[in-house]
């Protein structure tokens, strides 16, 4: 279960002065459900993923992740903590043109002691889920923006991460490859992922499996 209670985030601006991200943010996201986040630009929402990422720390609050604050993690912790629970996707790439899909999916098991036999078996497990697997020697130059996005969303699960957010994930994709996402993103909910998604795009709020919709407004819920 996640539980964010009475969150705060600011930020230094022009001239010094500060300005509230996140204004007195509370909720709760039980295992296993969907949850959207709405807003428009500048709502909340990514500044939210980065905490729930413990990409950044916030101003005050807690940010409790199965009862333990993750907003108190050190730097060293909170690698940890996303290298085994936290998977990331985002509308931008940043995939190596240059690799094969497969090679992109090494980067997050580099630091794992893994054996030869296991990272072939989680890379492949994880082309399988993103429906990528036979474009796995392909170099990522040659893929089309739709199989880019699943080449990301491969990388993001190859770790088998619990926790699963996206951010904007479908804003490149036209709504074939934006359905084809869909249909990933809720079998990794049949999986039992946690799964946050910040998004405007109105396909997500047709789904009979979003669990929760939260509306973010000038950094605080509506």
């Amino acid at each position: 279960m996640i539980q964010i209670k009475n969150l705060y985030k600011t930020f230094q601006g022009k001239n010094a002065k500060e300005y509230a991200a996140l204004r007195d943010i509370s909720l709760e996201i039980d295992d296993a459900e969907l949850i959207l986040l709405q807003g428009v630009s500048g709502s909340g929402k990514s500044t939210l993923l980065h905490i729930l990422a413990s990409l950044l720390k916030p101003t005050k609050g807690l940010v409790l992740v199965d009862g333990e604050n993750i907003a108190s993690f050190s730097d060293y912790h909170a690698s940890l903590y996303r290298s085994k629970r936290i998977a990331y996707i985002t509308q931008s790439f940043h995939l190596f043109e240059e690799l094969t899909v497969a090679q992109n999916l090494l980067a997050p098991l580099v630091i794992k002691k893994l054996s030869l036999q296991e990272i072939n078996a989680a890379i492949q497990k994880a082309l399988q889920v993103a429906n990528i697997a036979h474009k796995s020697q392909e170099k990522v130059a040659n893929l089309s923006g739709g199989e880019k996005q699943r080449c990301v969303i491969a990388r993001a699960i190859v770790n088998d991460a619990d926790i699963i957010l996206c951010d904007e994930p479908t804003a490149n994709l036209d709504k074939d490859n934006s359905l084809i996402f869909i249909q990933i993103i809720e079998k990794l909910k049949r999986a039992g992922k946690t799964i946050i998604i910040a998004t405007h795009d109105p396909l997500f709020e047709e789904l009979k499996s979003v669990d929760k919709v939260f509306q973010l407004k000038e950094g605080q819920l509506e």
